[in-house]
């Protein structure tokens, strides 16, 4: 099997289990503190990934600035979708959401 099929399927498992999460999370918190909560999760992962890259980091000006826009556009998308599965059903807010 090719790497891609590999890493795509796993997207989808981690994607698939992100949604289940969040709407377990959002039945115990609220929008905005369920995003912070999941930063703490997120900031997890980047301390092994900085650990895998021997915290040597490769950038260019253009990289960083779109990178932190793709951040900042995902953060706000975040926070729409807690507000929209505390208000709504999970499954039909999941489902809408991923048709992007």
């Amino acid at each position: 099997m090719k790497p891609w099929v590999i890493y795509s399927i796993l997207t989808v498992l981690c994607w698939g289990l992100w949604g289940v999460f969040s709407g377990l999370a959002s039945a115990y918190s609220r929008p905005r503190q369920t995003l912070i909560f999941q930063a703490v999760g997120v900031v997890a992962v980047v301390l092994v990934v900085l650990t895998l890259e021997q915290f040597q980091i490769q950038r260019t000006a253009a990289g960083f600035w779109w990178s932190v826009a793709a951040g900042a556009v995902n953060f706000v998308g975040f926070l729409a979708f807690f507000a929209a599965v505390q208000k709504g059903k999970v499954a039909t807010v999941i489902s809408l959401s991923s048709l992007y």
